[in-house]
């Protein structure tokens, strides 16, 4: 944990690639803050996977909740130097990765939104703040980009997460009998359920993207790279096809950065942040109401 709280640039580099390349188009004041809260949730993430067994990191991240004022440790200390001023995302954040540490199967669309939240979402409301989002309608679309970003793990990471005992596709969704061992032999059968999860992330997608108008210019680039290359990820999915699910699709480095480049025109071309007014679909938050930053009355949009 220290080696993390210490050097998170190096910890970013290490686990999280797309993001270390998203971050250096973040203007600089913003960019140390930023890779300091991946740091934060990446090691929180490893208390809930990595403490030896599932019910030790239960209860290492829920004393970190009863324990929220403690001064002396260390991954508390590396939250308050974020100098945010809402803990709620925090503590709904280290709430939900307690809820998902062991075995876990979700039943329903409504849990996995509410889950994407918990565990992304949030994140999503932490960065808004970070790089310097004041208007009252941008955490509403910095929640629906990390969602959308997580359904994209959720998509990419079937296989990986059913040798864990996991499954967060929805289980009305797949299969009666498609546990996780079966999920091991027969991928493909999970497809249908993968591939409507990938088109289920993009009108969060488009909702993230819109709210990019909300960040100050010099941060919007960075956030855009970031959202890009996670759903370049579920279109190779896509493109991959049942077979694909027995191998982790990646985006390669050469596209990468060729979405960087076509970064630089983005702001000036038909912009994913143009536009005036927030027209944000209530629909998207349907199933979240009363969970941190989810405004009590969304603008009337369309369903899914």
């Amino acid at each position: 944990m220290t080696l993390g709280l210490d050097n998170p640039e190096a910890l970013i580099a290490q686990y999280g690639r797309s993001f270390h390349l998203a971050s250096r188009f973040l203007p600089r004041h913003a960019r140390e803050r930023a890779i300091r809260l991946y740091g934060f949730c990446r090691l929180l993430d490893d208390l809930a996977d990595g403490s030896g067994s599932s019910e030790a990191g239960r209860r290492e991240l829920n004393a970190l909740l009863e324990n929220w004022s403690d001064a002396e440790h260390p991954l508390l200390q590396a939250y308050r130097r974020l100098n945010l001023r809402d803990d709620a995302p925090a503590r709904a954040l280290v709430a939900a990765l307690a809820a998902d540490t062991g075995p876990r199967q979700l039943a329903t669309w409504e849990a996995l939104i509410q889950y994407a939240h918990g565990v992304a979402g949030t994140v999503g409301l932490m960065m808004a703040e970070i790089l310097g989002a004041t208007d009252d309608s941008a955490p509403r679309h910095a929640l629906d980009l990390g969602m959308a970003m997580q359904l994209i793990n959720i998509a990419r990471d079937v296989t990986e997460d059913a040798k864990r005992d996991r499954v967060y596709v929805p289980a009305a969704w797949l299969p009666a009998d498609l546990t996780p061992a079966a999920i091991l032999r027969e991928p493909e059968r999970a497809w249908p359920a993968v591939s409507r999860l990938i088109n289920a992330a993009e009108p969060y997608f488009a909702s993230g993207f819109a709210g990019l108008r909300y960040l100050p210019p010099s941060a919007r680039r960075g956030i855009w790279i970031a959202g890009r290359v996670y759903r370049e990820i579920g279109q190779r999915v896509l493109q991959r096809g049942p077979s694909g699910l027995r191998e982790r699709a990646i985006v390669s480095a050469r596209r990468k950065f060729s979405l960087a480049a076509r970064s630089r025109l983005a702001p000036t071309s038909r912009t994913p942040w143009g536009g005036s007014g927030d027209h944000h679909s209530s629909r998207l938050h349907a199933d979240l109401t009363g969970y941190c930053g989810v405004a009590s009355r969304d603008e009337p949009g369309k369903s899914l």
